[in-house]
């Protein structure tokens, strides 16, 4: 076990995108029941749901582990800057945001 780092950087980034357990469950494919595990320490998640973890979060490897206090956000792959601040600000949006954003989306899409 990892004395709980782990759990905490994963509870802390979770209630920061106003997100329940249910809500990051959702968006890994893992349990609810799996997510509360890892925040209470009493399992942690695999290596690879490490990283995905991170990629999803914007924060480094090192941040989740508690190996490095500084936040450590990682930019989506692109060179825009404006899209970059764009997409940090949609992935800590509330969840109704979100839908309102893809629907808005899907309409765009739909006059061209």
């Amino acid at each position: 076990m990892n004395g709980n780092k782990l759990g905490k950087r994963i509870a802390e980034l979770r209630i920061k995108r106003n997100w329940g357990q249910i809500d990051l469950a959702q968006k890994i494919g893992m349990s609810t029941s799996t997510v509360g595990m890892w925040e209470t320490g009493k399992r942690d998640p695999s290596t690879e749901m490490i990283g995905k973890l991170a990629t999803l979060f914007c924060v480094t490897v090192d941040y989740l582990l508690g190996k490095d206090n500084a936040v450590g956000n990682i930019t989506p792959p692109n060179n825009d800057s404006e899209l970059d601040q764009f997409i940090k600000e949609i992935m800590s949006a509330p969840e109704s945001d979100k839908a309102e954003l893809i629907r808005f989306w899907n309409f765009m899409k739909q006059k061209k």
